[in-house]
């Protein structure tokens, strides 16, 4: 009997734990860019693909309303298979993050929600000079 309530009570903590532990990628969007960050760097494979590719269609939309993609770019990048959006945004966080992070301030970056820095990240690497592409849309955003 007492096997039989331990057994029951783990699967229902288990369900509980996996539940609170994955999260949908789009509402991942709104939290801050470090608990996404966080979230990212420790998923599973698979689990990284999906939220990479809810991040890179959310930064896509937000580059779109920018004027930073047209709207042939903006279809052609939605386009990208799973593992392309992986590569794509850890490209992203590589090259451009550095340059936000030098331009405002770190702690900005880690407090401001994940969908704006991935749009200052994708104005990052589409100009030539990426400080200056981050710099053109921050002064669009205020």
């Amino acid at each position: 009997m007492y096997f039989f309530i331990a057994v029951v009570l783990a699967t229902v903590a288990y369900f509980i734990f996996k539940k609170k532990s994955s999260r949908n990628p789009e509402q991942m969007l709104d939290e801050h860019f470090s608990i996404w960050l966080r979230a990212y760097s420790n998923a599973q494979q698979v689990d990284k693909e999906q939220l990479a590719y809810a991040y890179m269609r959310s930064v896509i939309n937000a580059g779109e309303k920018f004027q930073l993609l047209s709207r042939a770019d903006s279809i052609e990048l939605k386009a990208l298979p799973l593992h392309e959006a992986r590569e794509a945004v850890d490209g992203w966080i590589e090259v451009a993050l550095p340059h936000i992070q030098r331009i405002v301030s770190s702690e900005y970056v880690s407090k401001s929600p994940a969908w704006l820095i991935g749009t200052l990240m994708l104005a990052g690497v589409i100009d030539l000079d990426p400080e200056r592409g981050i710099r053109k849309l921050l002064t669009k955003i205020s």
